[in-house]
């Protein structure tokens, strides 16, 4: 995408274009793809509100207004003529972003990221959560495959939360997402493995499954992944038997690979951040420490350092030791562990 137009074209077998165009402006970002029955392209994203209208609009379907904000989340189909038949936004007065796109064969699944409170309620008794959580949501929404929307939630905490920018597969026409959170507070237990524990102030992974399989979009199943430090589960696959399998990255050194038969590695964890620094030889030199990493991360950091016996300069928000201007209150604080 880059700083030019958002493009959009199609290869044949060889490699050779055989189609192309632009879509939108320089603030629209092409973030999902997918293609329905009859090799008609359905493409999401980000956009702010200039959008192309279709100029024969796909009979019947559902055109929602753009919310506000700098950009909304937003679905687009192309026919199998390459030509644009249905566009819709979906997002509400502040932003959406990271917006992905998945088909089945009965919905358009729509999910991404918000930090708005109002995005259009669709079906609000049947939602695992019809308000917005704080923080940044994730957000949800489903329309029939002729462009009507029937059903749309949030999924988040009071923190941040975020799909992974590969995040979104269908199983036998449920939907199945991963990225990180902060804290979800309503997990509901699948039948099998489940994880309810998070770690405080920590990145958590989560999974979680809605049924499109019997059309009402209930929770089967919503986790954390991984209960340590940080861990990111940035994409997700499906198998025709119903396998989910899900990538990312951890910065958790407790992290247990499982065995199984074919490929294994369980290298030894290297160690970054402060458990990195820590583990350095350098360290036992180190009098004062200067951190810049960020509140939440602060926190724990301290912890770590004044175990050890070092003093900490906060360059972060977190405000844990007094407020120090060296000229003016500087002498007042030259024992303090934390400033």
């Amino acid at each position: 995408v880059g700083q030019a137009l958002t493009e959009h074209g199609a290869y044949d077998e060889t490699g050779q274009l055989l189609w192309s165009t632009q879509f939108g402006n320089s603030n629209t970002l092409i973030q999902g793809m997918d293609v329905l029955t009859h090799d008609r392209i359905i493409i999401s994203g980000q956009s702010p509100n200039i959008l192309p209208v279709p100029p024969v609009p796909l009979p019947g379907a559902t055109v929602l207004p753009y919310g506000g904000g700098a950009s909304d989340g937003f679905v687009a189909l192309f026919d199998p003529n390459d030509q644009l038949s249905w566009r819709t936004y979906y997002g509400g007065s502040d932003i959406e972003r990271d917006v992905l796109v998945k088909t089945c064969e009965n919905w358009i699944y729509l999910f991404g990221n918000t930090v708005s409170a109002d995005i259009p309620a669709i079906e609000p008794t049947n939602c695992y959560h019809q308000t917005y959580q704080g923080g940044q949501d994730c957000f949800m929404a489903a329309f029939t495959l002729g462009g009507t929307p029937v059903w749309a939630t949030y999924l988040g905490g009071a923190f941040f939360d975020a799909l992974g920018p590969k995040g979104l597969a269908v199983v036998k026409n449920d939907i199945v997402a991963v990225g990180v959170t902060g804290r979800l507070d309503m997990l509901v237990d699948g039948p099998h493995w489940y994880d309810d524990t998070p770690a405080p102030g920590m990145n958590n992974g989560f999974i979680a499954r809605f049924s499109g399989g019997d059309g009402s979009f209930a929770p089967i199943w919503i986790s954390y992944l991984g209960a340590g430090l940080h861990h990111y589960p940035w994409c997700v696959v499906t198998a025709q038997l119903g396998n989910i399998t899900v990538g990312g990255y951890t910065d958790d050194p407790d992290f247990e690979p499982v065995p199984h038969a074919g490929y294994f590695n369980h290298p030894d964890y290297q160690a970054d951040g402060i458990d990195g620094f820590i583990a350095m030889p350098e360290f036992a030199d180190v009098d004062i420490v200067f951190d810049a990493t960020s509140a939440g991360a602060h926190k724990r950091n301290d912890e770590v350092l004044q175990s050890h016996g070092k003093r900490v300069i906060d360059l972060t928000p977190a405000a844990i030791g007094p407020y120090v201007i060296p000229p003016v209150n500087g002498a007042e604080h030259l024992d303090a562990p934390n400033v």
